[in-house]
Order: structure tokens, then C-alpha cells, then sequence
């Protein structure tokens, strides 16, 4: 294949991508919809278990 060929191959190749990816963004500015805001988390506290916690093996060290 000549330079010119892959050249024009090149070309022809980037007007597909760009225009798939036009129709993307086409498609995501159709899609979003304004998020409604988060309601705010509770700080973390340290040493907080969400519950009950089992070491693996301790059930061999019980008795």
C-alpha cells in the first residue's frame, strides 16, 4: 500500500470515528438529566463496626 493510500484510509477512518463520536455526545446531552443533591453523610466514626466481626480461626481458639 502507497502513502497516499494509508494517508486516505487514515482519513476516511477518523470522519467515522469522529462522527460516532458526535452521535455520543448527541446521545449523552439527551440522556442527562439534572441529579438531585446527595442528602449529606454522617462523619465516620473511628472504631465504628457495621457488625459483628469473625476472625477467621478464632472459633479454634474458643474452646
Amino acid at each position: 500500500m502507497r502513502d497516499s493510500e494509508r494517508i486516505a484510509d487514515l482519513e476516511y477512518r477518523v470522519e467515522i470515528l469522529e462522527a460516532c463520536l458526535a452521535d455520543i455526545e448527541r446521545r449523552l446531552k439527551l440522556k442527562r438529566r439534572p441529579v438531585p443533591p446527595r442528602p449529606p453523610t454522617k462523619p465516620f466514626r473511628s472504631g465504628a463496626v457495621a457488625g459483628p466481626v469473625r476472625l477467621v480461626g478464632d472459633s479454634e481458639h474458643l474452646g
